[in-house]
């Protein structure tokens, strides 16, 4: 984002200020409602069909303002969409475009020096972090060992996909991969050197929740020395069929 602010700085701010966040909006748990925080700070939500995009802040009177004081002027028109965790993030995120200002107080960077796609990632970071607070996350995620539909029931306001994308801010050395209509459309690790090219147990755990619409989980005995597990979970709908998998590897720090 910005040169001089590392990695680990920038996280702790975010996670300070969502923190506060919650807190003054009385949120104490899962599921957050993006909708009910952005009431509790004083914004209104309107839904706007004609709008391109799925939300955005518009001014009322001198600025739109985001304010912990319930003080906040500010109207986010929401675009009509089917899916409810879509307008959650939608909503979500115009929260994290004004929080964004926060965190850069908090680093004391100057905004102006972030490029547009620099300061739009931070917005996206600060509505993942709002949605799946890291201290709640982090103990559900391993009170639940990690399953995505366990915890999708915890977190219904957020996607399967964000859910599972947020197990890389975790400790463990994971990588996430995403299927649609079998064919990858997303992988990440959080690890330096994490494979690039899907593994074999990766691709046979996706043909076989594919096909059969079941969770899939390989286990370390079945597995080589570098992998711990292997989990493919189906998220389907109607006639599309997306397959998430989280592989975890025995990764020496």
């Amino acid at each position: 984002m910005l040169p001089e602010i590392h990695h680990e700085q920038l996280t702790e701010a975010i996670e300070q200020i969502v923190r506060e966040t919650l807190a003054f909006a009385d949120v104490v748990g899962p599921p957050i409602d993006a909708f009910v925080v952005a009431q509790r700070l004083g914004l209104t939500i309107l839904r706007d069909n004609s709008a391109a995009s799925r939300a955005r802040m518009v001014e009322v009177g001198p600025a739109a303002t985001l304010s912990r004081d319930g003080s906040s002027q500010g109207v986010i028109l929401l675009a009509d969409d089917p899916r409810p965790e879509r307008r959650q993030w939608a909503v979500a995120h115009e929260i994290g475009e004004h929080l964004a200002v926060e965190v850069f107080e908090q680093l004391a960077a100057d905004p102006a020096d972030a490029l547009p796609a620099a300061r739009e990632s931070l917005a996206n970071r600060l509505a993942t972090s709002l949605l799946l607070p890291l201290q709640w996350y982090r103990h559900d995620g391993s009170a639940h060992d990690w399953e995505l539909l366990e915890l999708k029931k915890l977190y219904y306001t957020a996607s399967h996909e964000l859910i599972a994308r947020r197990m890389l801010d975790m400790s463990a050395a994971v990588m996430i991969s995403v299927f649609d209509q079998g064919e990858l459309t997303w992988r990440r690790g959080n690890r330096v050197g994490v494979p690039c090219e899907l593994l074999r147990a990766e691709v046979e755990a996706q043909a076989m929740c594919h096909n059969r619409g079941k969770t899939i989980r390989v286990e370390s005995s079945c597995l080589p020395d570098e992998l711990e597990s292997v989990r493919a979970w189906p998220v389907f709908e109607d006639s599309w069929r997306r397959v998430i998998i989280r592989t975890e590897l025995n990764w020496l720090e």
